[in-house]
């Protein structure tokens, strides 16, 4: 099913196709001293999938809109999309709502309040706005994100964020047994539209709240069981080497890692500064598409590390197929049902695949679809 209403053909839906696009000639006026790069079409072409608002696929090729790689080129997404936005259906309308909404929080922009209200499709059970309906003081033009606050046993929420603005929102009540079970289950299906340092506070507040009821039966999923996790898991050699082998071993970033990785192997450093460590190295050296450092650091998942495939001349690895199980567009192509089995174990599904759906992954792993 197409996530776009009617014909494309004429219509430019951001900047990257149209340089001259009004939408982004007024953030250029509204605001000039806005920090951060806003990338051109040639610049894009390097910029991961994960950081575009809109990833899907049109006439059976892969089309990208809306760059959300610093504060200044999502401001100006956010209003290409603005003007654009009745192209798109109301699910598709509502998935980009939520991109931005994650790269909002990453870079302290502030979300238009008309692209906010189209996160109300997606409701806690119970009927509760995800993320939802705080209205932002008009004086807050540009807010810092909303930080995580310790959770008050009086409310037992799985998350509770502080806005600049003094006002406090409050997500997923857990007051009873099965309130936190749904809890769990919700945030494995729906923890991507959760910045990553909420995807913490969340998962430890659903821990800490089972351990309060006593919930010995609760269904730990392998992202709940991530974000939840104080130690290391038993793959954060992978995840380092696989970024060190991204920089170069030349490179200071390079040593910064080995440096690193020596130190959690010795015990000198405890897992939650380790994470945040790495967050800060990945910023630095530019690795952009290596995974949530706490994510990555807490494992979970052992990796075959001596599978390897040859189509049509390209490699394909085990490390290369782990790093796909949270890919967007192997989902849209597949499924969720396929992706879900995929995750738990990538090589021997993408091994079983017919030669032709094997080609359709490699070029999706090589950025070629």
């Amino acid at each position: 099913m197409s996530d776009f209403v009617g014909s494309l053909a004429g219509r430019m839906l951001d900047y990257l196709d149209d340089p001259g696009h009004p939408s982004l000639m007024k953030v250029a006026m509204e605001q000039p001293t806005l920090a951060g790069a806003i990338p051109d079409a040639d610049d894009a072409a390097f910029i991961p999938d994960e950081q575009f608002a809109y990833v899907g696929m049109e006439k059976f090729a892969k089309v990208r809109h809306f760059p959300c790689v610093s504060p200044a080129s999502t401001v100006a997404s956010m209003e290409c999309f603005r003007s654009s936005a009745d192209v798109f259906t109301k699910e598709a309308q509502h998935k980009i709502a939520v991109a931005f909404h994650t790269a909002c929080e990453w870079h302290g922009a502030r979300m238009p309040d008309d692209i906010r209200a189209m996160l109300e499709g997606t409701q806690f059970p119970g009927g509760k706005a995800f993320y939802g309906d705080l209205q932002k003081t008009a004086a807050a033009a540009v807010p810092t994100t909303p930080v995580p606050m310790a959770m008050a046993k009086e409310s037992s929420h799985a998350l509770m964020l502080e806005y600049p603005d003094g006002q406090v929102a409050r997500f997923y009540a857990m007051p009873d047994h099965e309130s936190v079970k749904t809890a769990a289950g919700y945030f494995e299906e729906h923890h991507r539209s959760l910045a990553p340092e909420h995807r913490r506070t969340y998962a430890t507040n659903v821990e800490k709240r089972a351990a309060e009821l006593g919930v010995h039966d609760l269904d730990r999923g392998p992202t709940l069981s991530k974000y939840a996790a104080s130690d290391f898991g038993p793959d954060w050699p992978e995840a380092i080497e696989y970024r060190y082998r991204l920089v170069g071993p030349d490179s200071r970033a390079g040593q910064a890692y080995e440096k690193l990785a020596g130190a959690i192997a010795e015990g000198l450093v405890a897992f939650p500064d380790a994470a945040d460590y790495l967050a800060d190295l990945d910023a630095l050296a530019g690795v952009r598409n290596a995974g949530d450092p706490w994510a990555s650091l807490a494992g979970g998942r052992k990796v075959a590390s001596g599978f390897a495939d040859e189509i049509d001349g390209d490699q394909v690895t085990a490390d290369m197929l782990s790093k796909a199980v949270d890919s967007k567009q192997l989902l849209q192509l597949y499924g969720k049902s396929f992706m879900e089995e995929f995750s738990k174990r990538p090589t021997e599904v993408f091994s079983s695949l017919p030669d032709d759906d094997k080609r359709v992954v490699k070029e999706v792993l090589y950025g070629r679809a």
